[in-house]
């Protein structure tokens, strides 16, 4: 029996070959009709608008290198399935972003704002993640999905309707009281 690396394999990974390619500019439009539902006319206008200025060589500032200042200390929660916890409010989040809106790498997506301020389980924590393009296994640390919080895709163009992966520095852990978050249905405030 030879010794060779096994490459996992998952339904995301073969999805390209079971669906074909949106030219460019259909895949734009699915992403301008989605920031339209999502946020209006006027804020899309001006979202093209600064993406084609953007393009341009234009004298601009240069962005801020420091990095955000945090506790590391709140990065590490240990968040365990079932444990109830609270999206921090947008600007708390924002703090704990680089200038290209992550957080170690991880994107705070547009659509994850929805949820701040909300109290929600926490589904699972996130340790190991398949790479749907190469099958290599990957770490993740300090990171966790939450029940119910699912990407709608609307700003990109995607019915794919995945987990938001949170970090563990952008949520709260709550007291698990039931009592004082039920609601008449038993389902959380």
């Amino acid at each position: 029996m030879k010794n060779q690396s096994a490459q996992l394999s998952c339904q995301s990974m073969h999805l390209p070959n079971a669906s074909t390619r949106v030219p460019k500019v259909v895949a734009l439009l699915y992403r301008v009709r989605g920031y339209l539902r999502r946020h209006g006319f006027l804020a899309t206008s001006r979202k093209i608008c600064s993406s084609l200025l953007g393009k341009m060589p234009l004298s601009r500032r240069p962005a801020e290198t420091g990095k955000p200042s945090f506790d590391p200390a709140e990065e590490a929660l240990q968040l365990q399935p079932g444990e109830l916890v609270e999206v921090k409010s947008h600007a708390e989040i924002v703090k704990t972003l680089d200038p290209n809106g992550r957080h170690r790498g991880l994107l705070f997506m547009a659509d994850m704002v929805q949820y701040c301020g909300r109290r929600m389980r926490v589904y699972k924590p996130v340790h190991r993640l398949l790479m749907e393009d190469s099958g290599e296994v990957r770490r993740m640390r300090n990171t966790v999905l939450l029940e119910g919080s699912i990407c709608d895709g609307l700003s990109v163009g995607c019915d794919r309707s995945c987990f938001h992966f949170w970090r563990e520095i952008w949520l709260r852990r709550v007291n698990n009281d039931i009592s004082s978050n039920a609601g008449p249905d038993g389902g959380l405030r």
